[in-house]
């Protein structure tokens, strides 16, 4: 019922635990029964993380060194929406909060043709866009506002005579210059990508966000890192 919190946990033998009760296999799935979302917490070092209310289905799946995978299955227009209240500042103009819609969309749908094989379409994390679930407060309206007023509106570039998605990167400041993208590979060496764009607007970032004081890594580690970087790339193009 309403309100009411329940501890789904994994088990030894590779299934899950909800309550106490133990499930025949590993899957477990949450749906409410009205529109009202699912509000999850997780146990960690023996403290509980805020709750957040997520939308749609949510699906738990055991894995078996006793871990669990979480996954939200979610409109994409609500999925918009949660991540355009999460990624946008409160105080930016409602057109700030369309354009984070449109390319928050696009994102999201290039990630999902390009891992239709994969568990799930992409991560709720800044390794790919921010996902905190439902917001009820004006910055959370202010974004389902703005994913309604684009609803279905996506970046596209022009490519041997059709209309492509691309991998829409944004990020919080840019220093003042647009970053090329074409270093995370040949997918995304395509001229809407390539940077070299001037700007001024992102200096109003508070802090070190826009201009980072000096950093120094070793040599060693650069070159590790490199070694990493030039290992995956080979291994994707055998």
């Amino acid at each position: 019922s309403s309100g009411d919190w329940v501890s789904i946990t994994p088990q030894h033998d590779g299934r899950l635990r909800v309550g106490n009760t133990a499930t025949p296999d590993r899957r477990a799935r949450i749906e409410p029964l009205d529109r009202s979302g699912t509000w999850l917490s997780y146990k960690r070092a023996g403290d509980w993380s805020t709750p957040l209310e997520f939308p749609g289905i949510i699906q738990i799946i055991a894995n078996t060194d006793d871990t669990l995978d979480v996954q939200n299955l979610v409109d994409i227009e609500k999925y918009v929406a949660c991540v355009t209240a999460a990624e946008v500042w409160p105080t930016f103009h409602k057109e700030a909060f369309r354009a984070q819609a449109i390319v928050s969309r696009t994102y999201v749908l290039y990630q999902m043709e390009r891992r239709r094989s994969a568990p799930y379409d992409i991560r709720a994390s800044q390794g790919a866009q921010g996902y905190k679930g439902l917001r009820d407060d004006g910055t959370g309206r202010r974004a389902t506002k703005a994913a309604a007023d684009t609803r279905g509106l996506v970046c596209t570039w022009r490519s041997d005579g059709e209309d492509r998605l691309f991998s829409t990167y944004y990020s919080a400041a840019c220093g003042g210059m647009s970053q090329s993208a074409g270093i995370f590979g040949k997918h995304d060496s395509i001229p809407p990508l390539k940077g070299g764009i001037a700007c001024d607007y992102c200096s109003i970032a508070p802090g070190s966000t826009y201009r980072w004081g000096p950093v120094r890594i070793s040599r060693q580690r650069v070159f590790a890192r490199l070694d990493r970087k030039s290992t995956r790339l080979n291994s994707s193009h055998t």
